[in-house]
This record gives structure tokens, C-alpha cells and sequence, in this order.
């Protein structure tokens, strides 16, 4: 039921054994990540579409031979012992993954050819570790029915996000505004930092809470 309580903890309440001030944290970095959601969902349009006319078709095929190849060569090398390794350079991780990321956004702006390269490994070799641990962390909050309660709502109020992102840029799309692909590399450098920003002051504090 949508009452008073229910949009001030975003549904949180109904998961039972989550502590007051979890449900605090978790509600915050869903809110702060909610923005940059927004924001990619509204600059990924003009990007794509911007580098994916001016990419060199084999640099494009090697970037997703990459994200694929690495990409599953790391899933295979995690495990408990190296996820609980890693949790304890998390702080470091986001910091480098928002930092390089900005660092490639603006070096290979005009260069879609390097920036597809770069991405993909940056995705593969740390953007994916950290979000291998938030979600560890999330889902070591609670436990059964909780955890997918917990992981629905995170997921709902993500897609709530894109959603109202894709509206935004749909909206400027009909009112022939242009917006440069600069302009949105540019703002996709501020949800970085966002989300780094929500990662190292709530997301870090998550785990003590961890059972």
C-alpha cells in the first residue's frame, strides 16, 4: 500500500530483519544512484549512437571479443576467498574505476576507435569487480524471500530511473535540442562521480552489516 511511510523508506520497512538505519543506507544509495541512472539513461542514447557511426567495425568486434573473452575468464577466477580479498580494496577499486573512466571519456572523446577498447577492458578488469561486491554486500544483508524483496526493489526503482532518463531524452529529442556528444560524456563523468561518491560514503558503511 502507497501510504506516507512506505515513500519516505521506498518500501524498505517490509523487509523485516533489516536494522533502522540499513534501511536508511540502502534507501540513500538507491536515491543517489537513482540520479546517475538518470543521467546515463539520458546521455547513452547520444553516445551510442554518436560512436557507434564513427567506430572502425573490427575495433568495435575486438572490444566485444574483450568484454566477452576477459570478461568470462574473470567470473570464472572469482571465488569466495578472492571476493573477500578484494572487499578490502573496494574503496580503492571505485576510486580507480570512476577516475580512469573520466580519464578515458576524455582522452579518447573524438577517438571512438580507443575508447571502445578502453572501455571494454576497463569494464571487464574493474568496473565488474566492484559491482561483484556491492552486490555480495547487498545480498549478505539478508537472507530468503528478504533478499528478493531487497534485490526487487533495487531493481525496480533502477529501472524507475532509466525510465524517467529515456523520457528526458525522448523529450529533447522531440524538441530538436542538440546536445553534443561532449555534453553527454561530460555528464556521464558527473554520474561517475556520483556513484563513486554513494560507493565510498554509504555502500562502504554497509559492511558491518553484512551477516
Amino acid at each position: 500500500m502507497m501510504n506516507k511511510k512506505f515513500i519516505k523508506n521506498l518500501g524498505l520497512n517490509s523487509i523485516k530483519d533489516l536494522e533502522p538505519k540499513v534501511i536508511n543506507l540502502i534507501k540513500w544509495n538507491i536515491i543517489i544512484e537513482g540520479v546517475a541512472v538518470i543521467i546515463f539513461a539520458f546521455t547513452s542514447p547520444i553516445i551510442i549512437i554518436t560512436m557507434i557511426s564513427e567506430v572502425d567495425p573490427i575495433y568495435y568486434q575486438a572490444s566485444r571479443l574483450i568484454e566477452y573473452g576477459l570478461g568470462g575468464f574473470i567470473n570464472l577466477w572469482i571465488n569466495k576467498n578472492k571476493l573477500n580479498l578484494l572487499r578490502k580494496y573496494f574503496s580503492y577499486l571505485c576510486i580507480a574505476d570512476c577516475s580512469l573512466t573520466i580519464i578515458c571519456n576524455y582522452m579518447f572523446a573524438h577517438m571512438p576507435n580507443y575508447r571502445f577498447i578502453a572501455i571494454s577492458i576497463l569494464n571487464v578488469l574493474i568496473s565488474s569487480l566492484v559491482f561483484r561486491i556491492i552486490d555480495d554486500i547487498m545480498n549478505n544483508l539478508t537472507t530468503g524471500s528478504n533478499l528478493s524483496v531487497l534485490n526487487g526493489k533495487r531493481e525496480g526503482f533502477e529501472q524507475v530511473s532509466t525510465l524517467i532518463g529515456t523520457i528526458l531524452i525522448m523529450l529533447v529529442t522531440y524538441l530538436n535540442l542538440n546536445i553534443s556528444c561532449d555534453t553527454a560524456l561530460t555528464l556521464q563523468c558527473i554520474a561517475f562521480i556520483i556513484v563513486c561518491i554513494a560507493e565510498l560514503f554509504i555502500t562502504k558503511k554497509l559492511i558491518k552489516y553484512r551477516k
